[in-house]
C-alpha cells in the first residue's frame, strides 16, 4: 500500500497497485487498482480497477471504476461504474451505472443510464436518464428535538422525472412522497406510496 500526503498537486499516476492519499489532490490520467482519498479529489481520465473512495469533495471527468464511494459533494461528467454510493449532494452528467446507484443527499442526474436506484433525499431529479430497474426511496430520519422543541421534515420527498426519462421497474416510497412526471416521461411499473404530479 502506498500512502502519501498531497496538497493541490497535479500529476499523472500509472501502474500503482493500492493508493491512499490525504489532502487535496488533482490527478490527470491515472491508473490504480484501488484508490482512497481522505480529502477532496479533482480528476480527469482516471481509471480505478476496483474501488475509488473519496472522503471529501469530488470533481471528476471521464472516470472508470468498479465501485465509486463519495462522502461529500460530487460534480461528475462521464462516469462508468458498476456501483456508485454518493453520501452528499450530487450533480452528474453522462453516467452509466450497471449495478446500483445509492444516493443519500440531493441529486441531479442528466443524460445517464442506470439499472436500479436506492435513495434517501428530499429531492432527486433524473433528466433524460432511463432506469432499467426499480427506484426505492428510503425514509429520511430528519426529526428530532432540541431543549424540548421538536422539528420534522415538512415537505414530502420528491422524485422528478424529466425529458423522456423512462423507469422500467417500480417506484416505491417507504413513506408518502411525490413523483413529478414531466411530458414524455413514463413509469412502466407501479408507483407505491406516492402522489403522482404530472407537469
Amino acid at each position: 500500500m502506498i500512502s502519501a500526503h498531497f496538497f493541490a498537486y497535479a500529476f499523472p499516476v500509472q501502474g500503482i497497485q493500492d493508493s491512499k492519499i490525504s489532502g487535496r489532490i488533482v490527478i490527470n490520467h491515472g491508473h490504480h487498482d484501488s484508490l482512497q482519498v481522505n480529502g477532496s479529489l479533482e480528476c480527469q481520465n482516471l481509471v480505478v480497477k476496483e474501488t475509488l473512495k473519496i472522503n471529501g469533495g469530488l470533481k471528476g471527468r471521464n472516470l472508470k471504476c468498479k465501485t465509486l464511494v463519495s462522502h461529500g459533494g460530487s460534480d461528475i461528467i462521464d462516469l462508468k461504474a458498476e456501483d456508485f454510493r454518493s453520501h452528499g449532494s450530487l450533480k452528474a452528467k453522462n453516467i452509466q451505472i450497471t449495478g446500483c446507484l445509492n444516493l443519500t443527499g440531493k441529486a441531479e442526474v442528466w443524460d445517464g443510464k442506470l439499472n436500479k436506484v436506492e435513495l434517501a433525499a428530499e429531492r432527486t431529479v433524473f433528466t433524460n436518464t432511463p432506469i432499467a430497474g426499480d427506484i426505492r426511496v428510503k425514509k429520511l430520519h430528519t426529526s428530532g428535538s432540541f431543549f424540548g422543541f421538536f422539528w420534522g421534515k415538512s415537505l414530502p420527498q420528491t422524485l422528478e422525472l424529466k425529458n423522456k426519462t423512462i423507469v422500467q421497474g417500480d417506484i416505491v416510497f417507504e413513506e408518502e412522497g411525490e413523483v413529478h412526471l414531466f411530458d414524455g416521461c413514463e413509469v412502466r411499473g407501479q408507483i407505491v406510496n406516492a402522489k403522482v404530479v404530472r407537469k
